[in-house]
């Protein structure tokens, strides 16, 4: 009977809307947010045309650059698309360098005597007017662009410090262990709440079915009748998180053959299971709890979202939370100090998803004895 239910609700899962939602929603975070890193910020560093390497998205010292080092390094970046005929485009999540014309090079000869004569006299205003000359002269949507030069030119390290980093997570993390954590980060997000779409109406379904009366009724085991519907939905979704882990693996395959750097074969899938899985099951016990307390799916969605809303602050993993947020890419001796929370708090939720699921049982089981007064229907079989 197990079996029969469980390969019953696989089958109703990938026939549904719902596996249409949660699988366009993951995808999207998974290609805009992770493969769109990958995209704006090449794996390995390579030497820039000055001694600084361009980083995109922000850090820490962002926030304390002062207004002469950003100066500075516009100047600089400046100077060398004029020299080298060629400047950062910005095309969707794609960063590109395109080849600039002889009248846009012009211009940008212009620019750069501008921005040299007025280099440390230079007020907000007069900044402002000389990157949108720059940027209109260029073709727009550059990296003077005002809505893009600081994520251009305010994080920045030497190439030198770049080529660093990278070789010491090549050498802890094979590279891909410490995009897996990423990839788990953003992964976690999307499906800590769009599961709820997958769980919520598991057995509200059956009352729209009219089939209530004989499940509520019939002798089949709480542990054969939920168990069976829980696996099922939690296998769902793991099937596309592990697709995903799939696709990263080929994108970091492909990496490996150019490079020729070694990476680990099994670390997006050993990060799905250690942080994504407990996540799964989090939201598939709390709302199959939910949707039989209040014999409806819309109050499991509301309260999943709030509780996704608290739990999805980045570098905060309290045991509170249950999504897992390590929004870094850093060798593994640098999220050692992360690393006993998190799974700590991995341990936690899988325990507490078991504890909910036997509790959504032991609801089940409550809730079929007292319509089972009302129904008077006896020895009645679901499936044949």
């Amino acid at each position: 009977m197990f079996r029969k239910v469980f390969l019953k609700e696989l089958k109703h899962q990938f026939t549904s809307i719902t596996i249409v939602i949660l699988l366009v929603s993951t995808f999207l975070f998974y290609y805009t947010q992770f493969v769109g890193d990958l995209k704006r910020n090449w794996i390995k560093p390579i030497p820039q045309r000055t001694d600084m390497q361009v980083l995109w998205g922000e850090k820490d010292d962002m926030l304390i650059l002062n207004d002469e080092e950003i100066t500075r390094s516009v100047y600089e970046n400046m100077k060398a698309d004029y020299e080298h005929g060629d400047t950062l485009k910005i095309k969707g999540i794609n960063r590109v360098y395109e080849k600039i014309n002889d009248s846009e090079k012009s211009v940008l000869k212009d620019v750069v005597k501008e921005f040299e004569d007025k280099f440390f006299d230079m007020t907000d205003e007069e900044f402002d007017n000389i990157m949108g000359k720059a940027d209109r002269a260029l073709g727009g949507n550059t990296a003077y662009n005002e809505k893009y030069y600081l994520l251009c030119f305010a994080a920045r390290e030497p190439y030198e410090v770049e080529k660093k980093e990278y070789e010491t997570i090549l050498k802890e993390d094979k590279i891909t262990n410490a995009y897996a954590r990423l990839f788990a980060d953003y992964i976690g997000i999307a499906i800590g709440f769009f599961m709820v779409f997958v769980t919520g109406f598991t057995f509200v379904k059956d009352k729209g079915y009219g089939s209530d009366e004989l499940i509520y009724t019939r002798k089949i085991s709480s542990f054969k009748y939920v168990g069976g519907k829980y696996l099922a939905d939690i296998l769902t979704a793991f099937i596309i998180v592990a697709i995903m882990a799939a696709h990263a693996t080929w994108l970091f395959h492909g990496f490996s053959n150019i490079t020729g750097d070694p990476i680990s074969y099994t670390a997006f899938f050993k990060y799905a299971i250690l942080w994504i899985l407990p996540t799964i099951m989090f939201v598939a016990s709390l709302s199959y709890v939910l949707q039989i307390i209040f014999d409806n799916g819309i109050v499991p969605i509301i309260i999943q979202f709030l509780y996704w809303l608290y739990s999805s602050d980045i570098h905060h993993n309290q045991i509170s939370k249950y999504i897992i947020r390590f929004n870094n890419i850093v060798p593994y001796s640098e999220f050692q100090f992360a690393e006993h929370a998190i799974f700590t708090n991995r341990i936690f939720y899988t325990v507490l998803s078991i504890v909910l699921l036997f509790a959504a049982m032991k609801l089940w089981d409550i809730k079929r004895s007292s319509l089972d007064e009302g129904f008077k229907i006896r020895g009645r079989v679901i499936f044949k």
